[in-house]
């Protein structure tokens, strides 16, 4: 009987793993539907109405863990575990690779074929890149500049996903220890291009790892990683802003009487 129920488990998996992916990408899109309206319909700064945000979403989270989604058998503001059936299997033994690796590829390379193999990604890379001129084009800015909110909600709600379904098997309180400010970093890093910010979020792991680990052994203090990340990402907008200059020699002309 258990290897029925053992082999059923698996069976269901996959099926269970893709409800849980949908559902996040689904709740992702729900929550980066309000700044993206308030962003296209009355001009409201998108960073500033989602970083509010992260305040309102950290409450209602301890609302819930606290209510009628405390975990009966220790009381402490966490969920109950998801059913194994739900979480991402490990990919390499004894570690923390999970399925999570695989979607953070897949959806990389999607956005990649989005953005450089389809109209649609024409239309958005004209919106960001000047929305006067797309409109020139035709393009309707505001639905692009909506389509582009709620796709990047969506996979924000999958990275959530694989911190559930693949670290905690929970929703915790602190479930996030701040990456969406990492996240800043990585796609200024990465140039904005989907390749590219793999590149700056496998670097910025490492940081981040590697801060941790010495925090451990050495007894450097944590916060030295933000330290280290804040520096790249002023670094980074430094040479942004010095592209837009281009040396040029100035000959000086004198005229005597």
């Amino acid at each position: 009987m258990s290897r029925i129920l053992h082999r059923s488990l698996i069976t269901c998996a996959p099926r269970f793993s893709l409800i849980l992916l949908l559902a996040g990408f689904a709740a992702g899109m729900l929550w980066a539907l309000p700044p993206a309206l308030l962003r296209t319909r009355l001009g409201v700064d998108e960073v500033v109405t989602t970083l509010l945000l992260n305040t309102v979403m950290l409450y209602l989270i301890n609302a819930v863990l606290n209510g009628f989604w405390l975990d009966p058998v220790t009381n402490w503001p966490q969920s109950p575990r998801i059913a194994p059936s739900a979480e991402y299997p490990v990919l390499v033994p004894r570690s923390r690779l999970h399925l999570g690796l695989i979607v953070g590829l897949v959806t990389m390379v999607i956005l990649w074929w989005l953005l450089a193999r389809t109209p649609l990604g024409l239309k958005l890379r004209a919106t960001g890149l000047g929305q006067e001129a797309a409109r020139f084009m035709g393009v309707d800015v505001a639905r692009m500049a909506l389509t582009a909110a709620l796709v990047s909600g969506g996979i924000a709600g999958l990275a959530g996903v694989g911190e559930v379904a693949g670290i905690h098997h929970r929703l915790l309180e602190d479930i996030s220890p701040g990456y969406g400010y990492s996240g800043i970093v990585i796609a200024t890093l990465g140039a904005l291009n989907p390749f590219g910010a793999g590149l700056a979020a496998g670097f910025i792991a490492l940081v981040i790892t590697g801060g941790q680990s010495a925090s451990r052994q050495l007894g450097i203090p944590s916060f030295l990683t933000d330290v280290v990340q804040a520096t790249l990402l002023l670094t980074m907008l430094a040479m942004l802003l010095l592209t837009g200059y281009r040396p040029r020699k100035v000959s000086a002309h004198v005229t005597g009487s």
